[in-house]
């Protein structure tokens, strides 16, 4: 599937199919791992399962909490995952945060009636709503709330690299639409995402082909299809950020069940 040209080549690297869809991704930035959430609507119960993507390899899988559906992903980093946790189904701006450590695999701390607004490598800033709204700094891994303040910078996130989203009847639309068109035969129609990595093109489109189906291409810099890949048919609607690219890796989910990562040589 990965084809060379005189100046860049992509390589598929690994291929992982899950059993659920695959509602959404999280990098940590330092450790390159990739934490995955995938749920079924039947049984109302979300799984998370972090990847190595370098090395190809579940550092675990299908983890599951108390709490069967009513979780998601929120922040990873410093070898923490936060995750929101909605404690009042009828009231979405009621949550809480549980931490979990990922190499010991163990729950470190639960907080009730706090909502996250920024994180770095070791403080959780946000608000205590459990009576108004209270600015609240905790220490990522313990939870234990900071008595004095401290200066905060926000975590950059410099290893992932997502696409530009161009619109419908915008120029940049327009631009890449008719390039695609001649080189694939693809009206794409709603929204196109772009990124230009080395000397590649990362293309993502919709089309209308009696249902709306989602393609993935890729171009080197003499116009030349490198990787074509239907990510998806008989679509509801469009989404947003349908590959991204990871440490020399581009990532991203086939027929909502299907990891797939290329590797750029």
């Amino acid at each position: 599937m990965g084809v060379s040209s005189p100046d860049e080549s992509l390589i598929l690297h690994a291929s992982e199919t899950f059993a659920d869809p695959v509602w959404k991704t999280l990098v940590d930035e330092q450790s390159g791992i990739l934490f995955i959430e995938s749920r079924n609507v039947e049984t109302q119960t979300v799984n998370f399962s972090a990847w190595d993507v370098p090395n190809k390899r579940f550092l675990w899988q299908s983890l599951q909490f108390e709490e069967k559906w009513w979780l998601t992903l929120g922040y990873a980093g410093a070898g923490m995952l936060l995750f929101t946790h909605y404690a009042d189904t009828n009231n979405p701006d009621k949550k809480s945060v549980m931490a979990y450590d990922v190499v010991q695999q163990q729950l470190k701390w639960w907080k009730n009636n706090f909502v996250v607004a920024n994180v770095n490598d070791n403080i959780v800033v946000g608000a205590d709503t459990k009576f108004g709204s209270r600015e609240l700094m905790v220490d990522i891994r313990t939870g234990d709330e900071l008595k004095e303040s401290v200066n905060f910078s926000p975590s950059q996130n410099f290893m992932v690299i997502r696409p530009l989203q161009y619109f419908e009847q915008t120029e940049h639309f327009n631009t890449v639409k008719d390039f695609i068109e001649r080189k694939c035969a693809i009206s794409a129609t709603q929204l196109i995402e772009y990124c230009e990595h080395r000397s590649l093109i990362i293309i993502s489109a919709f089309a209308e082909e009696g249902n709306l189906a989602n393609y993935l291409m890729v171009f080197n810099s003499e116009g030349d299809i490198v990787l074509k890949e239907q990510l998806g048919e008989n679509l509801k609607g469009i989404a947003f950020d349908t590959f991204f690219i990871l440490t020399g890796f581009l990532i991203f989910v086939k027929n909502k069940r299907e990891l797939i990562s290329y590797r750029f040589v």
